[in-house]
């Protein structure tokens, strides 16, 4: 977890000391307001950096920690948010247009993560939402996630423009600003490059096998898929739709011996080939399972920190599909 204690930390940090070491003395209650403004624009950027789905990042933060990170600074973004622009409400700043889009951009950003994603807390407020809008389908699930992409994009444009606007740039030390700029650059590249499929790995169906509502899928990749034991990846594929989705499943295969037949495999289950055990209750699995041998697919990284650690015992307690990872 070094990486998130220099993205959400030092970073900030270094770029406080910048600032201040360039300015005559300021009141507390400003010196708080920068402080807040600028942990705040690398917080969001933090935020963009690792919620890409770059294979190579697994190493530094894996994705099941990744997702927890995002939430827990996405609620200290809200706090200094909140105090800046109330700051700048009471000292009687003018709003312009870039500051009221910027604040409904962020306001869109959250209201879509709660409908998207099972946030803690907030179960009661996303059971009710949904109810009145009707969300059954997967395809509104995309949907969000779409839109939260989408909004995420806008917003990197809107921060920087609003930067821009309150001349935090023109004064800064060279250093400072070259480091904005790498870290904005790093945080959107990287994101944008984890949606254009670049770490993608292409894949075709060997066999599937559908028992009791249970879909085991067989794939063989075109390049080596390196994974461990209770890692999970995005399987994604063009539905008979035309949609372009990929979702989440953990590998029923294990690294050593590909399908878990003996070392070396067989002709029909090759050693790197990978396989998954698949619940069918959705739009998603119910297009998965109508897949045919020698169709493509893509895979996306291996993810995820669930694996054993050491030498200590574990106990593991599967339920139901469960029993995949």
């Amino acid at each position: 977890m070094i990486l998130s204690g220099v993205l959400y930390f030092l970073l900030p940090a270094i770029q406080i000391v910048f600032y201040f070491t360039g300015q005559a003395a300021l009141e507390v209650i400003d010196a708080v307001n920068f402080i807040c403004s600028i942990a705040a624009l690398h917080w969001i950027l933090a935020n963009v950096l690792i919620s890409a789905k770059v294979p190579w990042m697994q190493k530094h933060i894996p994705y099941d920690k990744r997702v927890r990170v995002h939430m827990i600074f996405s609620i200290g973004i809200i706090f200094f948010v909140l105090f800046h622009s109330t700051y700048k409400l009471i000292l009687g700043y003018e709003i312009d247009l870039v500051t009221i889009l910027l604040s409904l951009t962020l306001i869109s950003l959250y209201l879509i993560a709660i409908m998207w994603v099972p946030i803690p807390g907030f179960s009661s407020f996303r059971a009710a939402i949904t109810k009145k809008i009707g969300l059954r389908k997967v395809s509104d699930y995309e949907s969000y996630k779409l839109s939260h992409r989408i909004l995420l994009s806008v917003l990197g444009f809107l921060v920087i423009l609003h930067v821009m606007l309150a001349g935090l740039f023109y004064d800064l030390n060279p250093i400072s600003l070259t480091l904005y700029i790498f870290f904005f650059i790093l945080s959107y590249g990287l994101f944008f490059l984890s949606m254009t499929g670049f770490t993608n790995k292409k894949a075709k169906v060997l066999k599937i096998i559908k028992t009791e509502g249970i879909l085991s899928l067989y794939l063989k990749t075109e390049k080596k898929l390196p994974y461990r034991s209770g890692q999970f990846t995005f399987l994604g594929f063009k539905t008979s739709q035309g949609r372009i989705e990929e979702h989440p499943f953990s590998f029923l295969s294990f690294d050593e011996s590909g399908t878990g037949h003996p070392p070396g495999g067989t002709e029909e289950f090759p050693s790197d080939a990978v396989s998954f055990g698949i619940r069918i209750v959705g739009d998603f699995t119910e297009e998965l399972s109508l897949l045919k041998e020698g169709d493509k697919v893509w895979l996306k990284g291996a993810f995820g920190n669930f694996h054993p650690q050491g030498d200590s015992p574990v106990c593991l307690i599967g339920s139901g599909i469960g029993l995949v990872p």
